[in-house]
């Protein structure tokens, strides 16, 4: 050490008067402990709780697909259904008819119109059967 710094190093020493006290306690403090903390919590919750709307959500809107998807369905069926009703109902007053009638009266029943005779022509060997089936 040199005499200049030995010299600075003195007056340093000098101008910080040095106390021989007795050793201060340390100052110590009762600290509060340390509070969680709240947010990650809250986020979780505020998370958690839009999961399950979006959830909430897709349930509805299946269900909503659903029931349409059931209501268009029944409709289908409903327009079937009705034009088949006009259908029959068409049929029915087409056969309904005087003119309809008698074509399948004559037609499909053999009937004839009552005012015209008719002259019936039975042969020998049905007399003959008659004749002995009346006799027994």
């Amino acid at each position: 050490m040199t005499a200049v710094q030995h010299r600075n190093d003195m007056s340093a020493r000098r101008a910080t008067p040095q106390r021989h006290l007795a050793p201060q306690p340390a100052r110590l403090q009762v600290v509060p402990p340390a509070r969680p903390h709240r947010v990650p919590l809250v986020v979780g919750l505020i998370a958690v709780s839009l999961l399950v709307v979006a959830f909430g959500f897709a349930a509805f809107h299946s269900q909503m697909a659903a029931t349409q998807y059931e209501i268009e369905r029944v409709e289908n069926e409903l327009r079937l259904e009705s034009e088949r009703l006009s259908d029959l109902q068409f049929q029915l007053e087409t056969n309904n008819s005087p003119a309809s009638v008698e074509r399948w009266a004559r037609g499909v029943f053999g009937l004839v119109d009552p005012d015209a005779p008719i002259d019936l022509v039975v042969s020998d060997a049905t007399l003959a059967e008659i004749a002995t089936a009346g006799g027994r």
